[in-house]
């Protein structure tokens, strides 16, 4: 299960009412596919939305949390990604990203490994997607473990989760 998803947004618009939706996709042959999986969209309006901040040289990245509604199940051995989709394709959202071989922002700290499994995809269509194998989006995903413990006690079953 999957209850939040943190994205950090470098840049947003000045102005407009465009936010961005989040989606969670199954990944068909490798790529993201078409089939969002149930309860797992969520839209933020441009106020909900926060950016990193600067002050004296030093950034702050600033989560936005895309909480879901009720959990989001993942099926096991099931591949799956999450797609961030600014409303209109407002060009005005950017989200920190990093590359393989460059310094970490604000360091001279070289990236020498992804930070986690799987591929940074870009699509101008929402069919066609470009891989960016060297590239990894800023996130944290958020899951929830349930764990039922069942006990019996004079004949009443009681449920813990």
């Amino acid at each position: 299960f999957v209850t939040d998803i943190q994205l950090y947004f470098k840049n947003k618009p000045a102005s407009g009412t465009n936010g961005v939706t989040l989606e969670i996709r199954e990944v068909i042959n490798g790529v993201p596919g078409p089939k969002i999986v149930p309860g797992g969209v969520l839209y933020k309006a441009p106020g909900d939305i926060n950016v990193s901040t600067e002050s004296g040289g030093v950034t702050t990245f600033v989560a936005t949390t895309f909480a879901f509604r009720n959990p989001v199940y993942l099926k096991n051995n099931t591949e799956y990604c999450f797609v961030p989709k600014p409303e209109n394709d407002d060009t005005g959202y950017d989200l920190w990203i990093s590359e393989l071989g460059e310094n970490q922002f604000g360091t001279t700290n070289r990236i020498d490994k992804q930070p986690a499994a799987g591929m940074l995809f870009t699509s101008a269509n929402d069919r066609t997607w470009t891989p960016h194998q060297s590239k990894d989006i800023m996130f944290n995903i958020i899951r929830h473990i349930i764990k039922t413990l069942i006990y019996q006690e004079g004949g009443t079953c009681l449920v813990y989760q």
